[in-house]
């Protein structure tokens, strides 16, 4: 009883911190902020700005100065330079130190080097103990037009702000508080982040208010060191599919050191000597064997098969050596192959929620055949290669399973029959000559892909050439 009166505690002070430091930022304009980011510069930063990676852009230097002075960031930097001392005396419960060894933000701080604009950038307050400080991230961070990239620790709050940066394609959550990922505020949308991580951060265990600010460009998820609730509240929103923009965007699902007894969804060894969630495997983390395999229950299998069939996954980044599940290798061939054409065509063909002209595809009928050349060819992605794998390495694991999967049971579905033929009739009896001849030619291309596909099982018959030819049927 007492260590839940303890943590509601702590969650009600963290909530509080939260709405102070909002009420803090609410009392500045931009051009007071600037003006007081010079000030604190030119009185207090010239020790800190040093500090900075080399050519970096003056105007980046004293908004970061600003945004680490009001998220409490900077003063655990000042403490340390004023600790400083040359005789190796201890000063204020500080040793003689060097400032680089603390202070250096070379590492945290990354710059483009033509223009000096801050691209990377990693936050984190620390106590004097330099243990981890929860806090607010600051406004100003939309001043920062040039992040690509950012790492938050022990953040309890992102401002709406956030969403108002243009080239952020990567997001880092780490040893965060739940109250950032359950206070969203209002409006909040990050519309290229491309990549999130959550690193073992106290998210709560519904996930989809959070989920539902990233867009159609996220392409990568990561969660490490999840705890059993944060990870079965992902992998329900997922399951479910609670209406995310990145449904079809989404190719990457990465969960690492989550370990728990897991009823929705159970990754594990044959030895059963580690309980993992998660779809895509950290083998630097995890001892798991060479072989991985589902579980026999038929509601793990069915969860993973629906996160990877709705969300048109192809990898689960599994190593060569290591064995997929083989209902599950055949979706992920599947999905490599190209179904995601077939599923944004048929969403505009039959009116789906993108369909914007009932008559056209979003892909010219011609283009197939290069595209299913182009899947077989780097079929061997549903595993993960590392740099050092030779291409003739990667070769042996082609497989053709996923396109002719495609080419004889859903493209031929999708060009043969003409979208508009759907909303018109017409009377048999009164079809014209030319109808007439256009049915008997449909008719011969139906007649040739039945044989195609009979001759098709013998072994000699290239998938290549399969793919080519049956198409040539129906374009």
């Amino acid at each position: 009883m007492d260590e839940i009166l303890a943590e509601a505690e702590h969650r009600a002070e963290l909530i509080i911190s939260f709405h102070e430091a909002e009420a803090r930022y609410n009392m500045h304009t931009f051009d007071e902020i600037l003006a007081e980011a010079k000030s604190l510069v030119d009185e207090v930063g010239y020790d800190f700005v040093r500090y900075l990676p080399d050519n970096m852009n003056d105007e980046d230097k004293c908004i970061l100065f600003f945004l680490m002075y009001k998220a409490g960031i900077l003063d655990h930097y000042l403490t340390v330079f004023a600790a400083q001392t040359n005789d190796g005396k201890k000063v204020e419960n500080w040793y003689a130190v060097n400032a680089h060894d603390f202070v250096d933000l070379r590492s945290d701080v990354k710059i483009d080097p033509k223009t000096g604009r801050i691209t990377s950038l990693c936050l984190e307050c620390l106590d004097q103990n330099s243990e981890g400080l929860p806090f607010a991230l600051p406004r100003i961070i939309e001043c920062l037009q040039s992040l690509e990239r950012i790492e938050l620790h022990h953040c309890i709050h992102i401002p709406v702000e956030l969403g108002n940066l243009p080239e952020l394609k990567e997001i880092d959550f780490s040893f965060c508080f739940d109250t950032m990922f359950e206070i969203i505020p209002a409006g909040l949308h990050l519309p290229s982040v491309e990549k999130l991580t959550i690193f073992e951060s106290e998210s709560g265990s519904s996930m989809s208010s959070f989920l539902k600010i990233f867009s159609n460009k996220l392409e990568k998820l990561w969660l490490v060191g999840a705890k059993r609730a944060q990870s079965d509240g992902i992998l329900d929103c997922l399951q479910h599919n609670d209406d995310f923009a990145f449904e079809h965007s989404l190719r990457s699902i990465k969960m690492a050191r989550c370990l728990g007894s897991n009823p929705v969804l159970q990754v594990h060894t044959e030895s059963n000597s580690v309980s993992a969630y998660g779809i895509q495997f950290c083998t630097e983390s995890n001892s798991v064997s060479k072989s991985m395999v589902v579980t026999n229950d038929p509601k793990e299998k069915v969860a993973l098969l629906t996160i990877v069939d709705a969300f048109g996954i192809s990898s689960l980044d599994l190593s060569p050596d290591q064995i997929y599940e083989p209902d599950v290798e055949h979706i992920l061939r599947i999905n490599h192959a190209g179904k995601k054409f077939i599923m944004e065509a048929e969403e505009i063909t039959t009116g789906g929620p993108n369909n914007n002209d009932e008559s056209t595809t979003i892909i010219n009928h011609a283009l197939w055949p290069k595209i299913l050349e182009r899947a077989y060819k780097k079929s061997y992605e549903i595993y993960h290669y590392y740099d050092w794998h030779v291409q003739e390495v990667k070769d042996r694991e082609r497989c053709s399973s996923g396109m002719f999967h495609l080419v004889r049971h859903q493209i031929p579905l999708l060009l043969a029959e003409d979208p508009a033929s759907r909303f018109r009739s017409y009377d048999d009896n009164k079809d014209s000559d030319r109808e007439v001849k256009q049915k008997q030619i449909r008719k011969r291309k139906h007649n040739s892909r039945q044989r195609l596909i009979v001759n098709a099982k013998r072994t000699y018959y290239h998938p290549l050439l399969f793919a080519k030819d049956l198409l040539s049927t129906i374009l």
